[in-house]
């Protein structure tokens, strides 16, 4: 894995206290102890405008650990816009960093801030993205043209399937709206378009995510509608994936219910407006 260029993981975060440690010390030390991404990889984490002092945690965090091998930086919202605006503010982050140090050559991991997601999947991950981004193919040596966009989405499986009433929830709520997104907006070309778990290119992660009209829950949805679009390739890789406690999706059945209105109005919305031209 000799070709790897340099790798940033946005963890955006709201509100996020009593996890984001959990999670900054698990990806860290993942990242910190395999050959290829140690010196490579910096995390970024983003408050998105938090009232419970989750930038004050993260600093306290970092402060322990060795960012010579894997730095931690931690940008904040001056208030809560969604987290679609968050994952764009870290993009443009690392976009900016770049152009001051001339690299355009970079890739973009985004993961949810409770490490739902298991960090070991972003080697299967990457070797998805490299099989996108080949320019040529030689006996000793493979080119890639990492300036082009292109994005690699999660694909959610798990272990062991819980039976806690969050859980069923939670599945009522993914299939509710998948089946929605697939009637409305047509084949996006993955089978789970709420996984937070995404790879990209920089280039790609700029097209498909700046000026989003949607930032909340179903902001998933109106990048793969833009990356269907505008031809951008997208596609999916198992991740194993835990529901962890605490999230704020559903916790009943009646926030599943509202919740899975809020996004069917979004996602119509999204179609609607795109296809009248109102949305760019």
């Amino acid at each position: 894995m000799d070709t790897i260029p340099p790798l940033t993981v946005i963890l955006p975060a709201y509100n996020e206290y009593l996890r984001i440690e959990a999670t900054l010390r698990e990806y860290h030390s993942f990242l910190s102890n395999c050959t290829h991404w140690r010196y490579r990889t910096k995390i970024v984490v983003v408050d998105d405008g938090s009232t419970d002092g989750t930038s004050d945690k993260v600093q306290a965090v970092l402060a322990t650990l060795n960012q010579k091998i894997v730095p931690v930086d931690c940008i904040s919202l001056d208030r809560n816009k969604g987290k679609g605006k968050a994952v764009a503010q870290g993009i443009q982050y690392v976009a900016d960093h770049n152009a001051a140090t001339a690299n355009p050559e970079e890739i973009i991991l985004v993961a949810d801030a409770d490490a739902s997601a298991n960090i070991s999947c972003l080697d299967d991950m990457y070797k998805t993205l490299c099989s996108m981004v080949v320019t040529t193919k030689r006996v000793h040596h493979v080119d890639y043209n990492w300036s082009v966009p292109a994005l690699v989405a999660g694909r959610r499986t798990y272990r062991h399937e819980g039976s806690t009433t969050t859980t069923s929830n939670r599945a009522i709520l993914r299939w509710g709206f998948q089946t929605a997104v697939r009637l409305l907006c047509g084949d996006l070309g993955v089978s789970d378009t709420q996984c937070g778990f995404k790879l990209m290119t920089l280039s790609g992660g700029l097209q498909l995510y700046s000026d989003l009209h949607l930032n909340g829950w179903s902001h998933d949805v109106e990048v793969l509608y833009r990356a269907k679009h505008r031809g951008i390739p997208v596609i999916d890789c198992n991740v194993l994936w835990e529901d962890k406690e605490g999230s704020k999706l559903v916790t009943s059945l009646g926030g599943t219910v509202g919740a899975s209105l809020k996004m069917l109005l979004d996602v119509s919305q999204l179609r609607t407006l795109y296809e009248l031209g109102i949305w760019k």
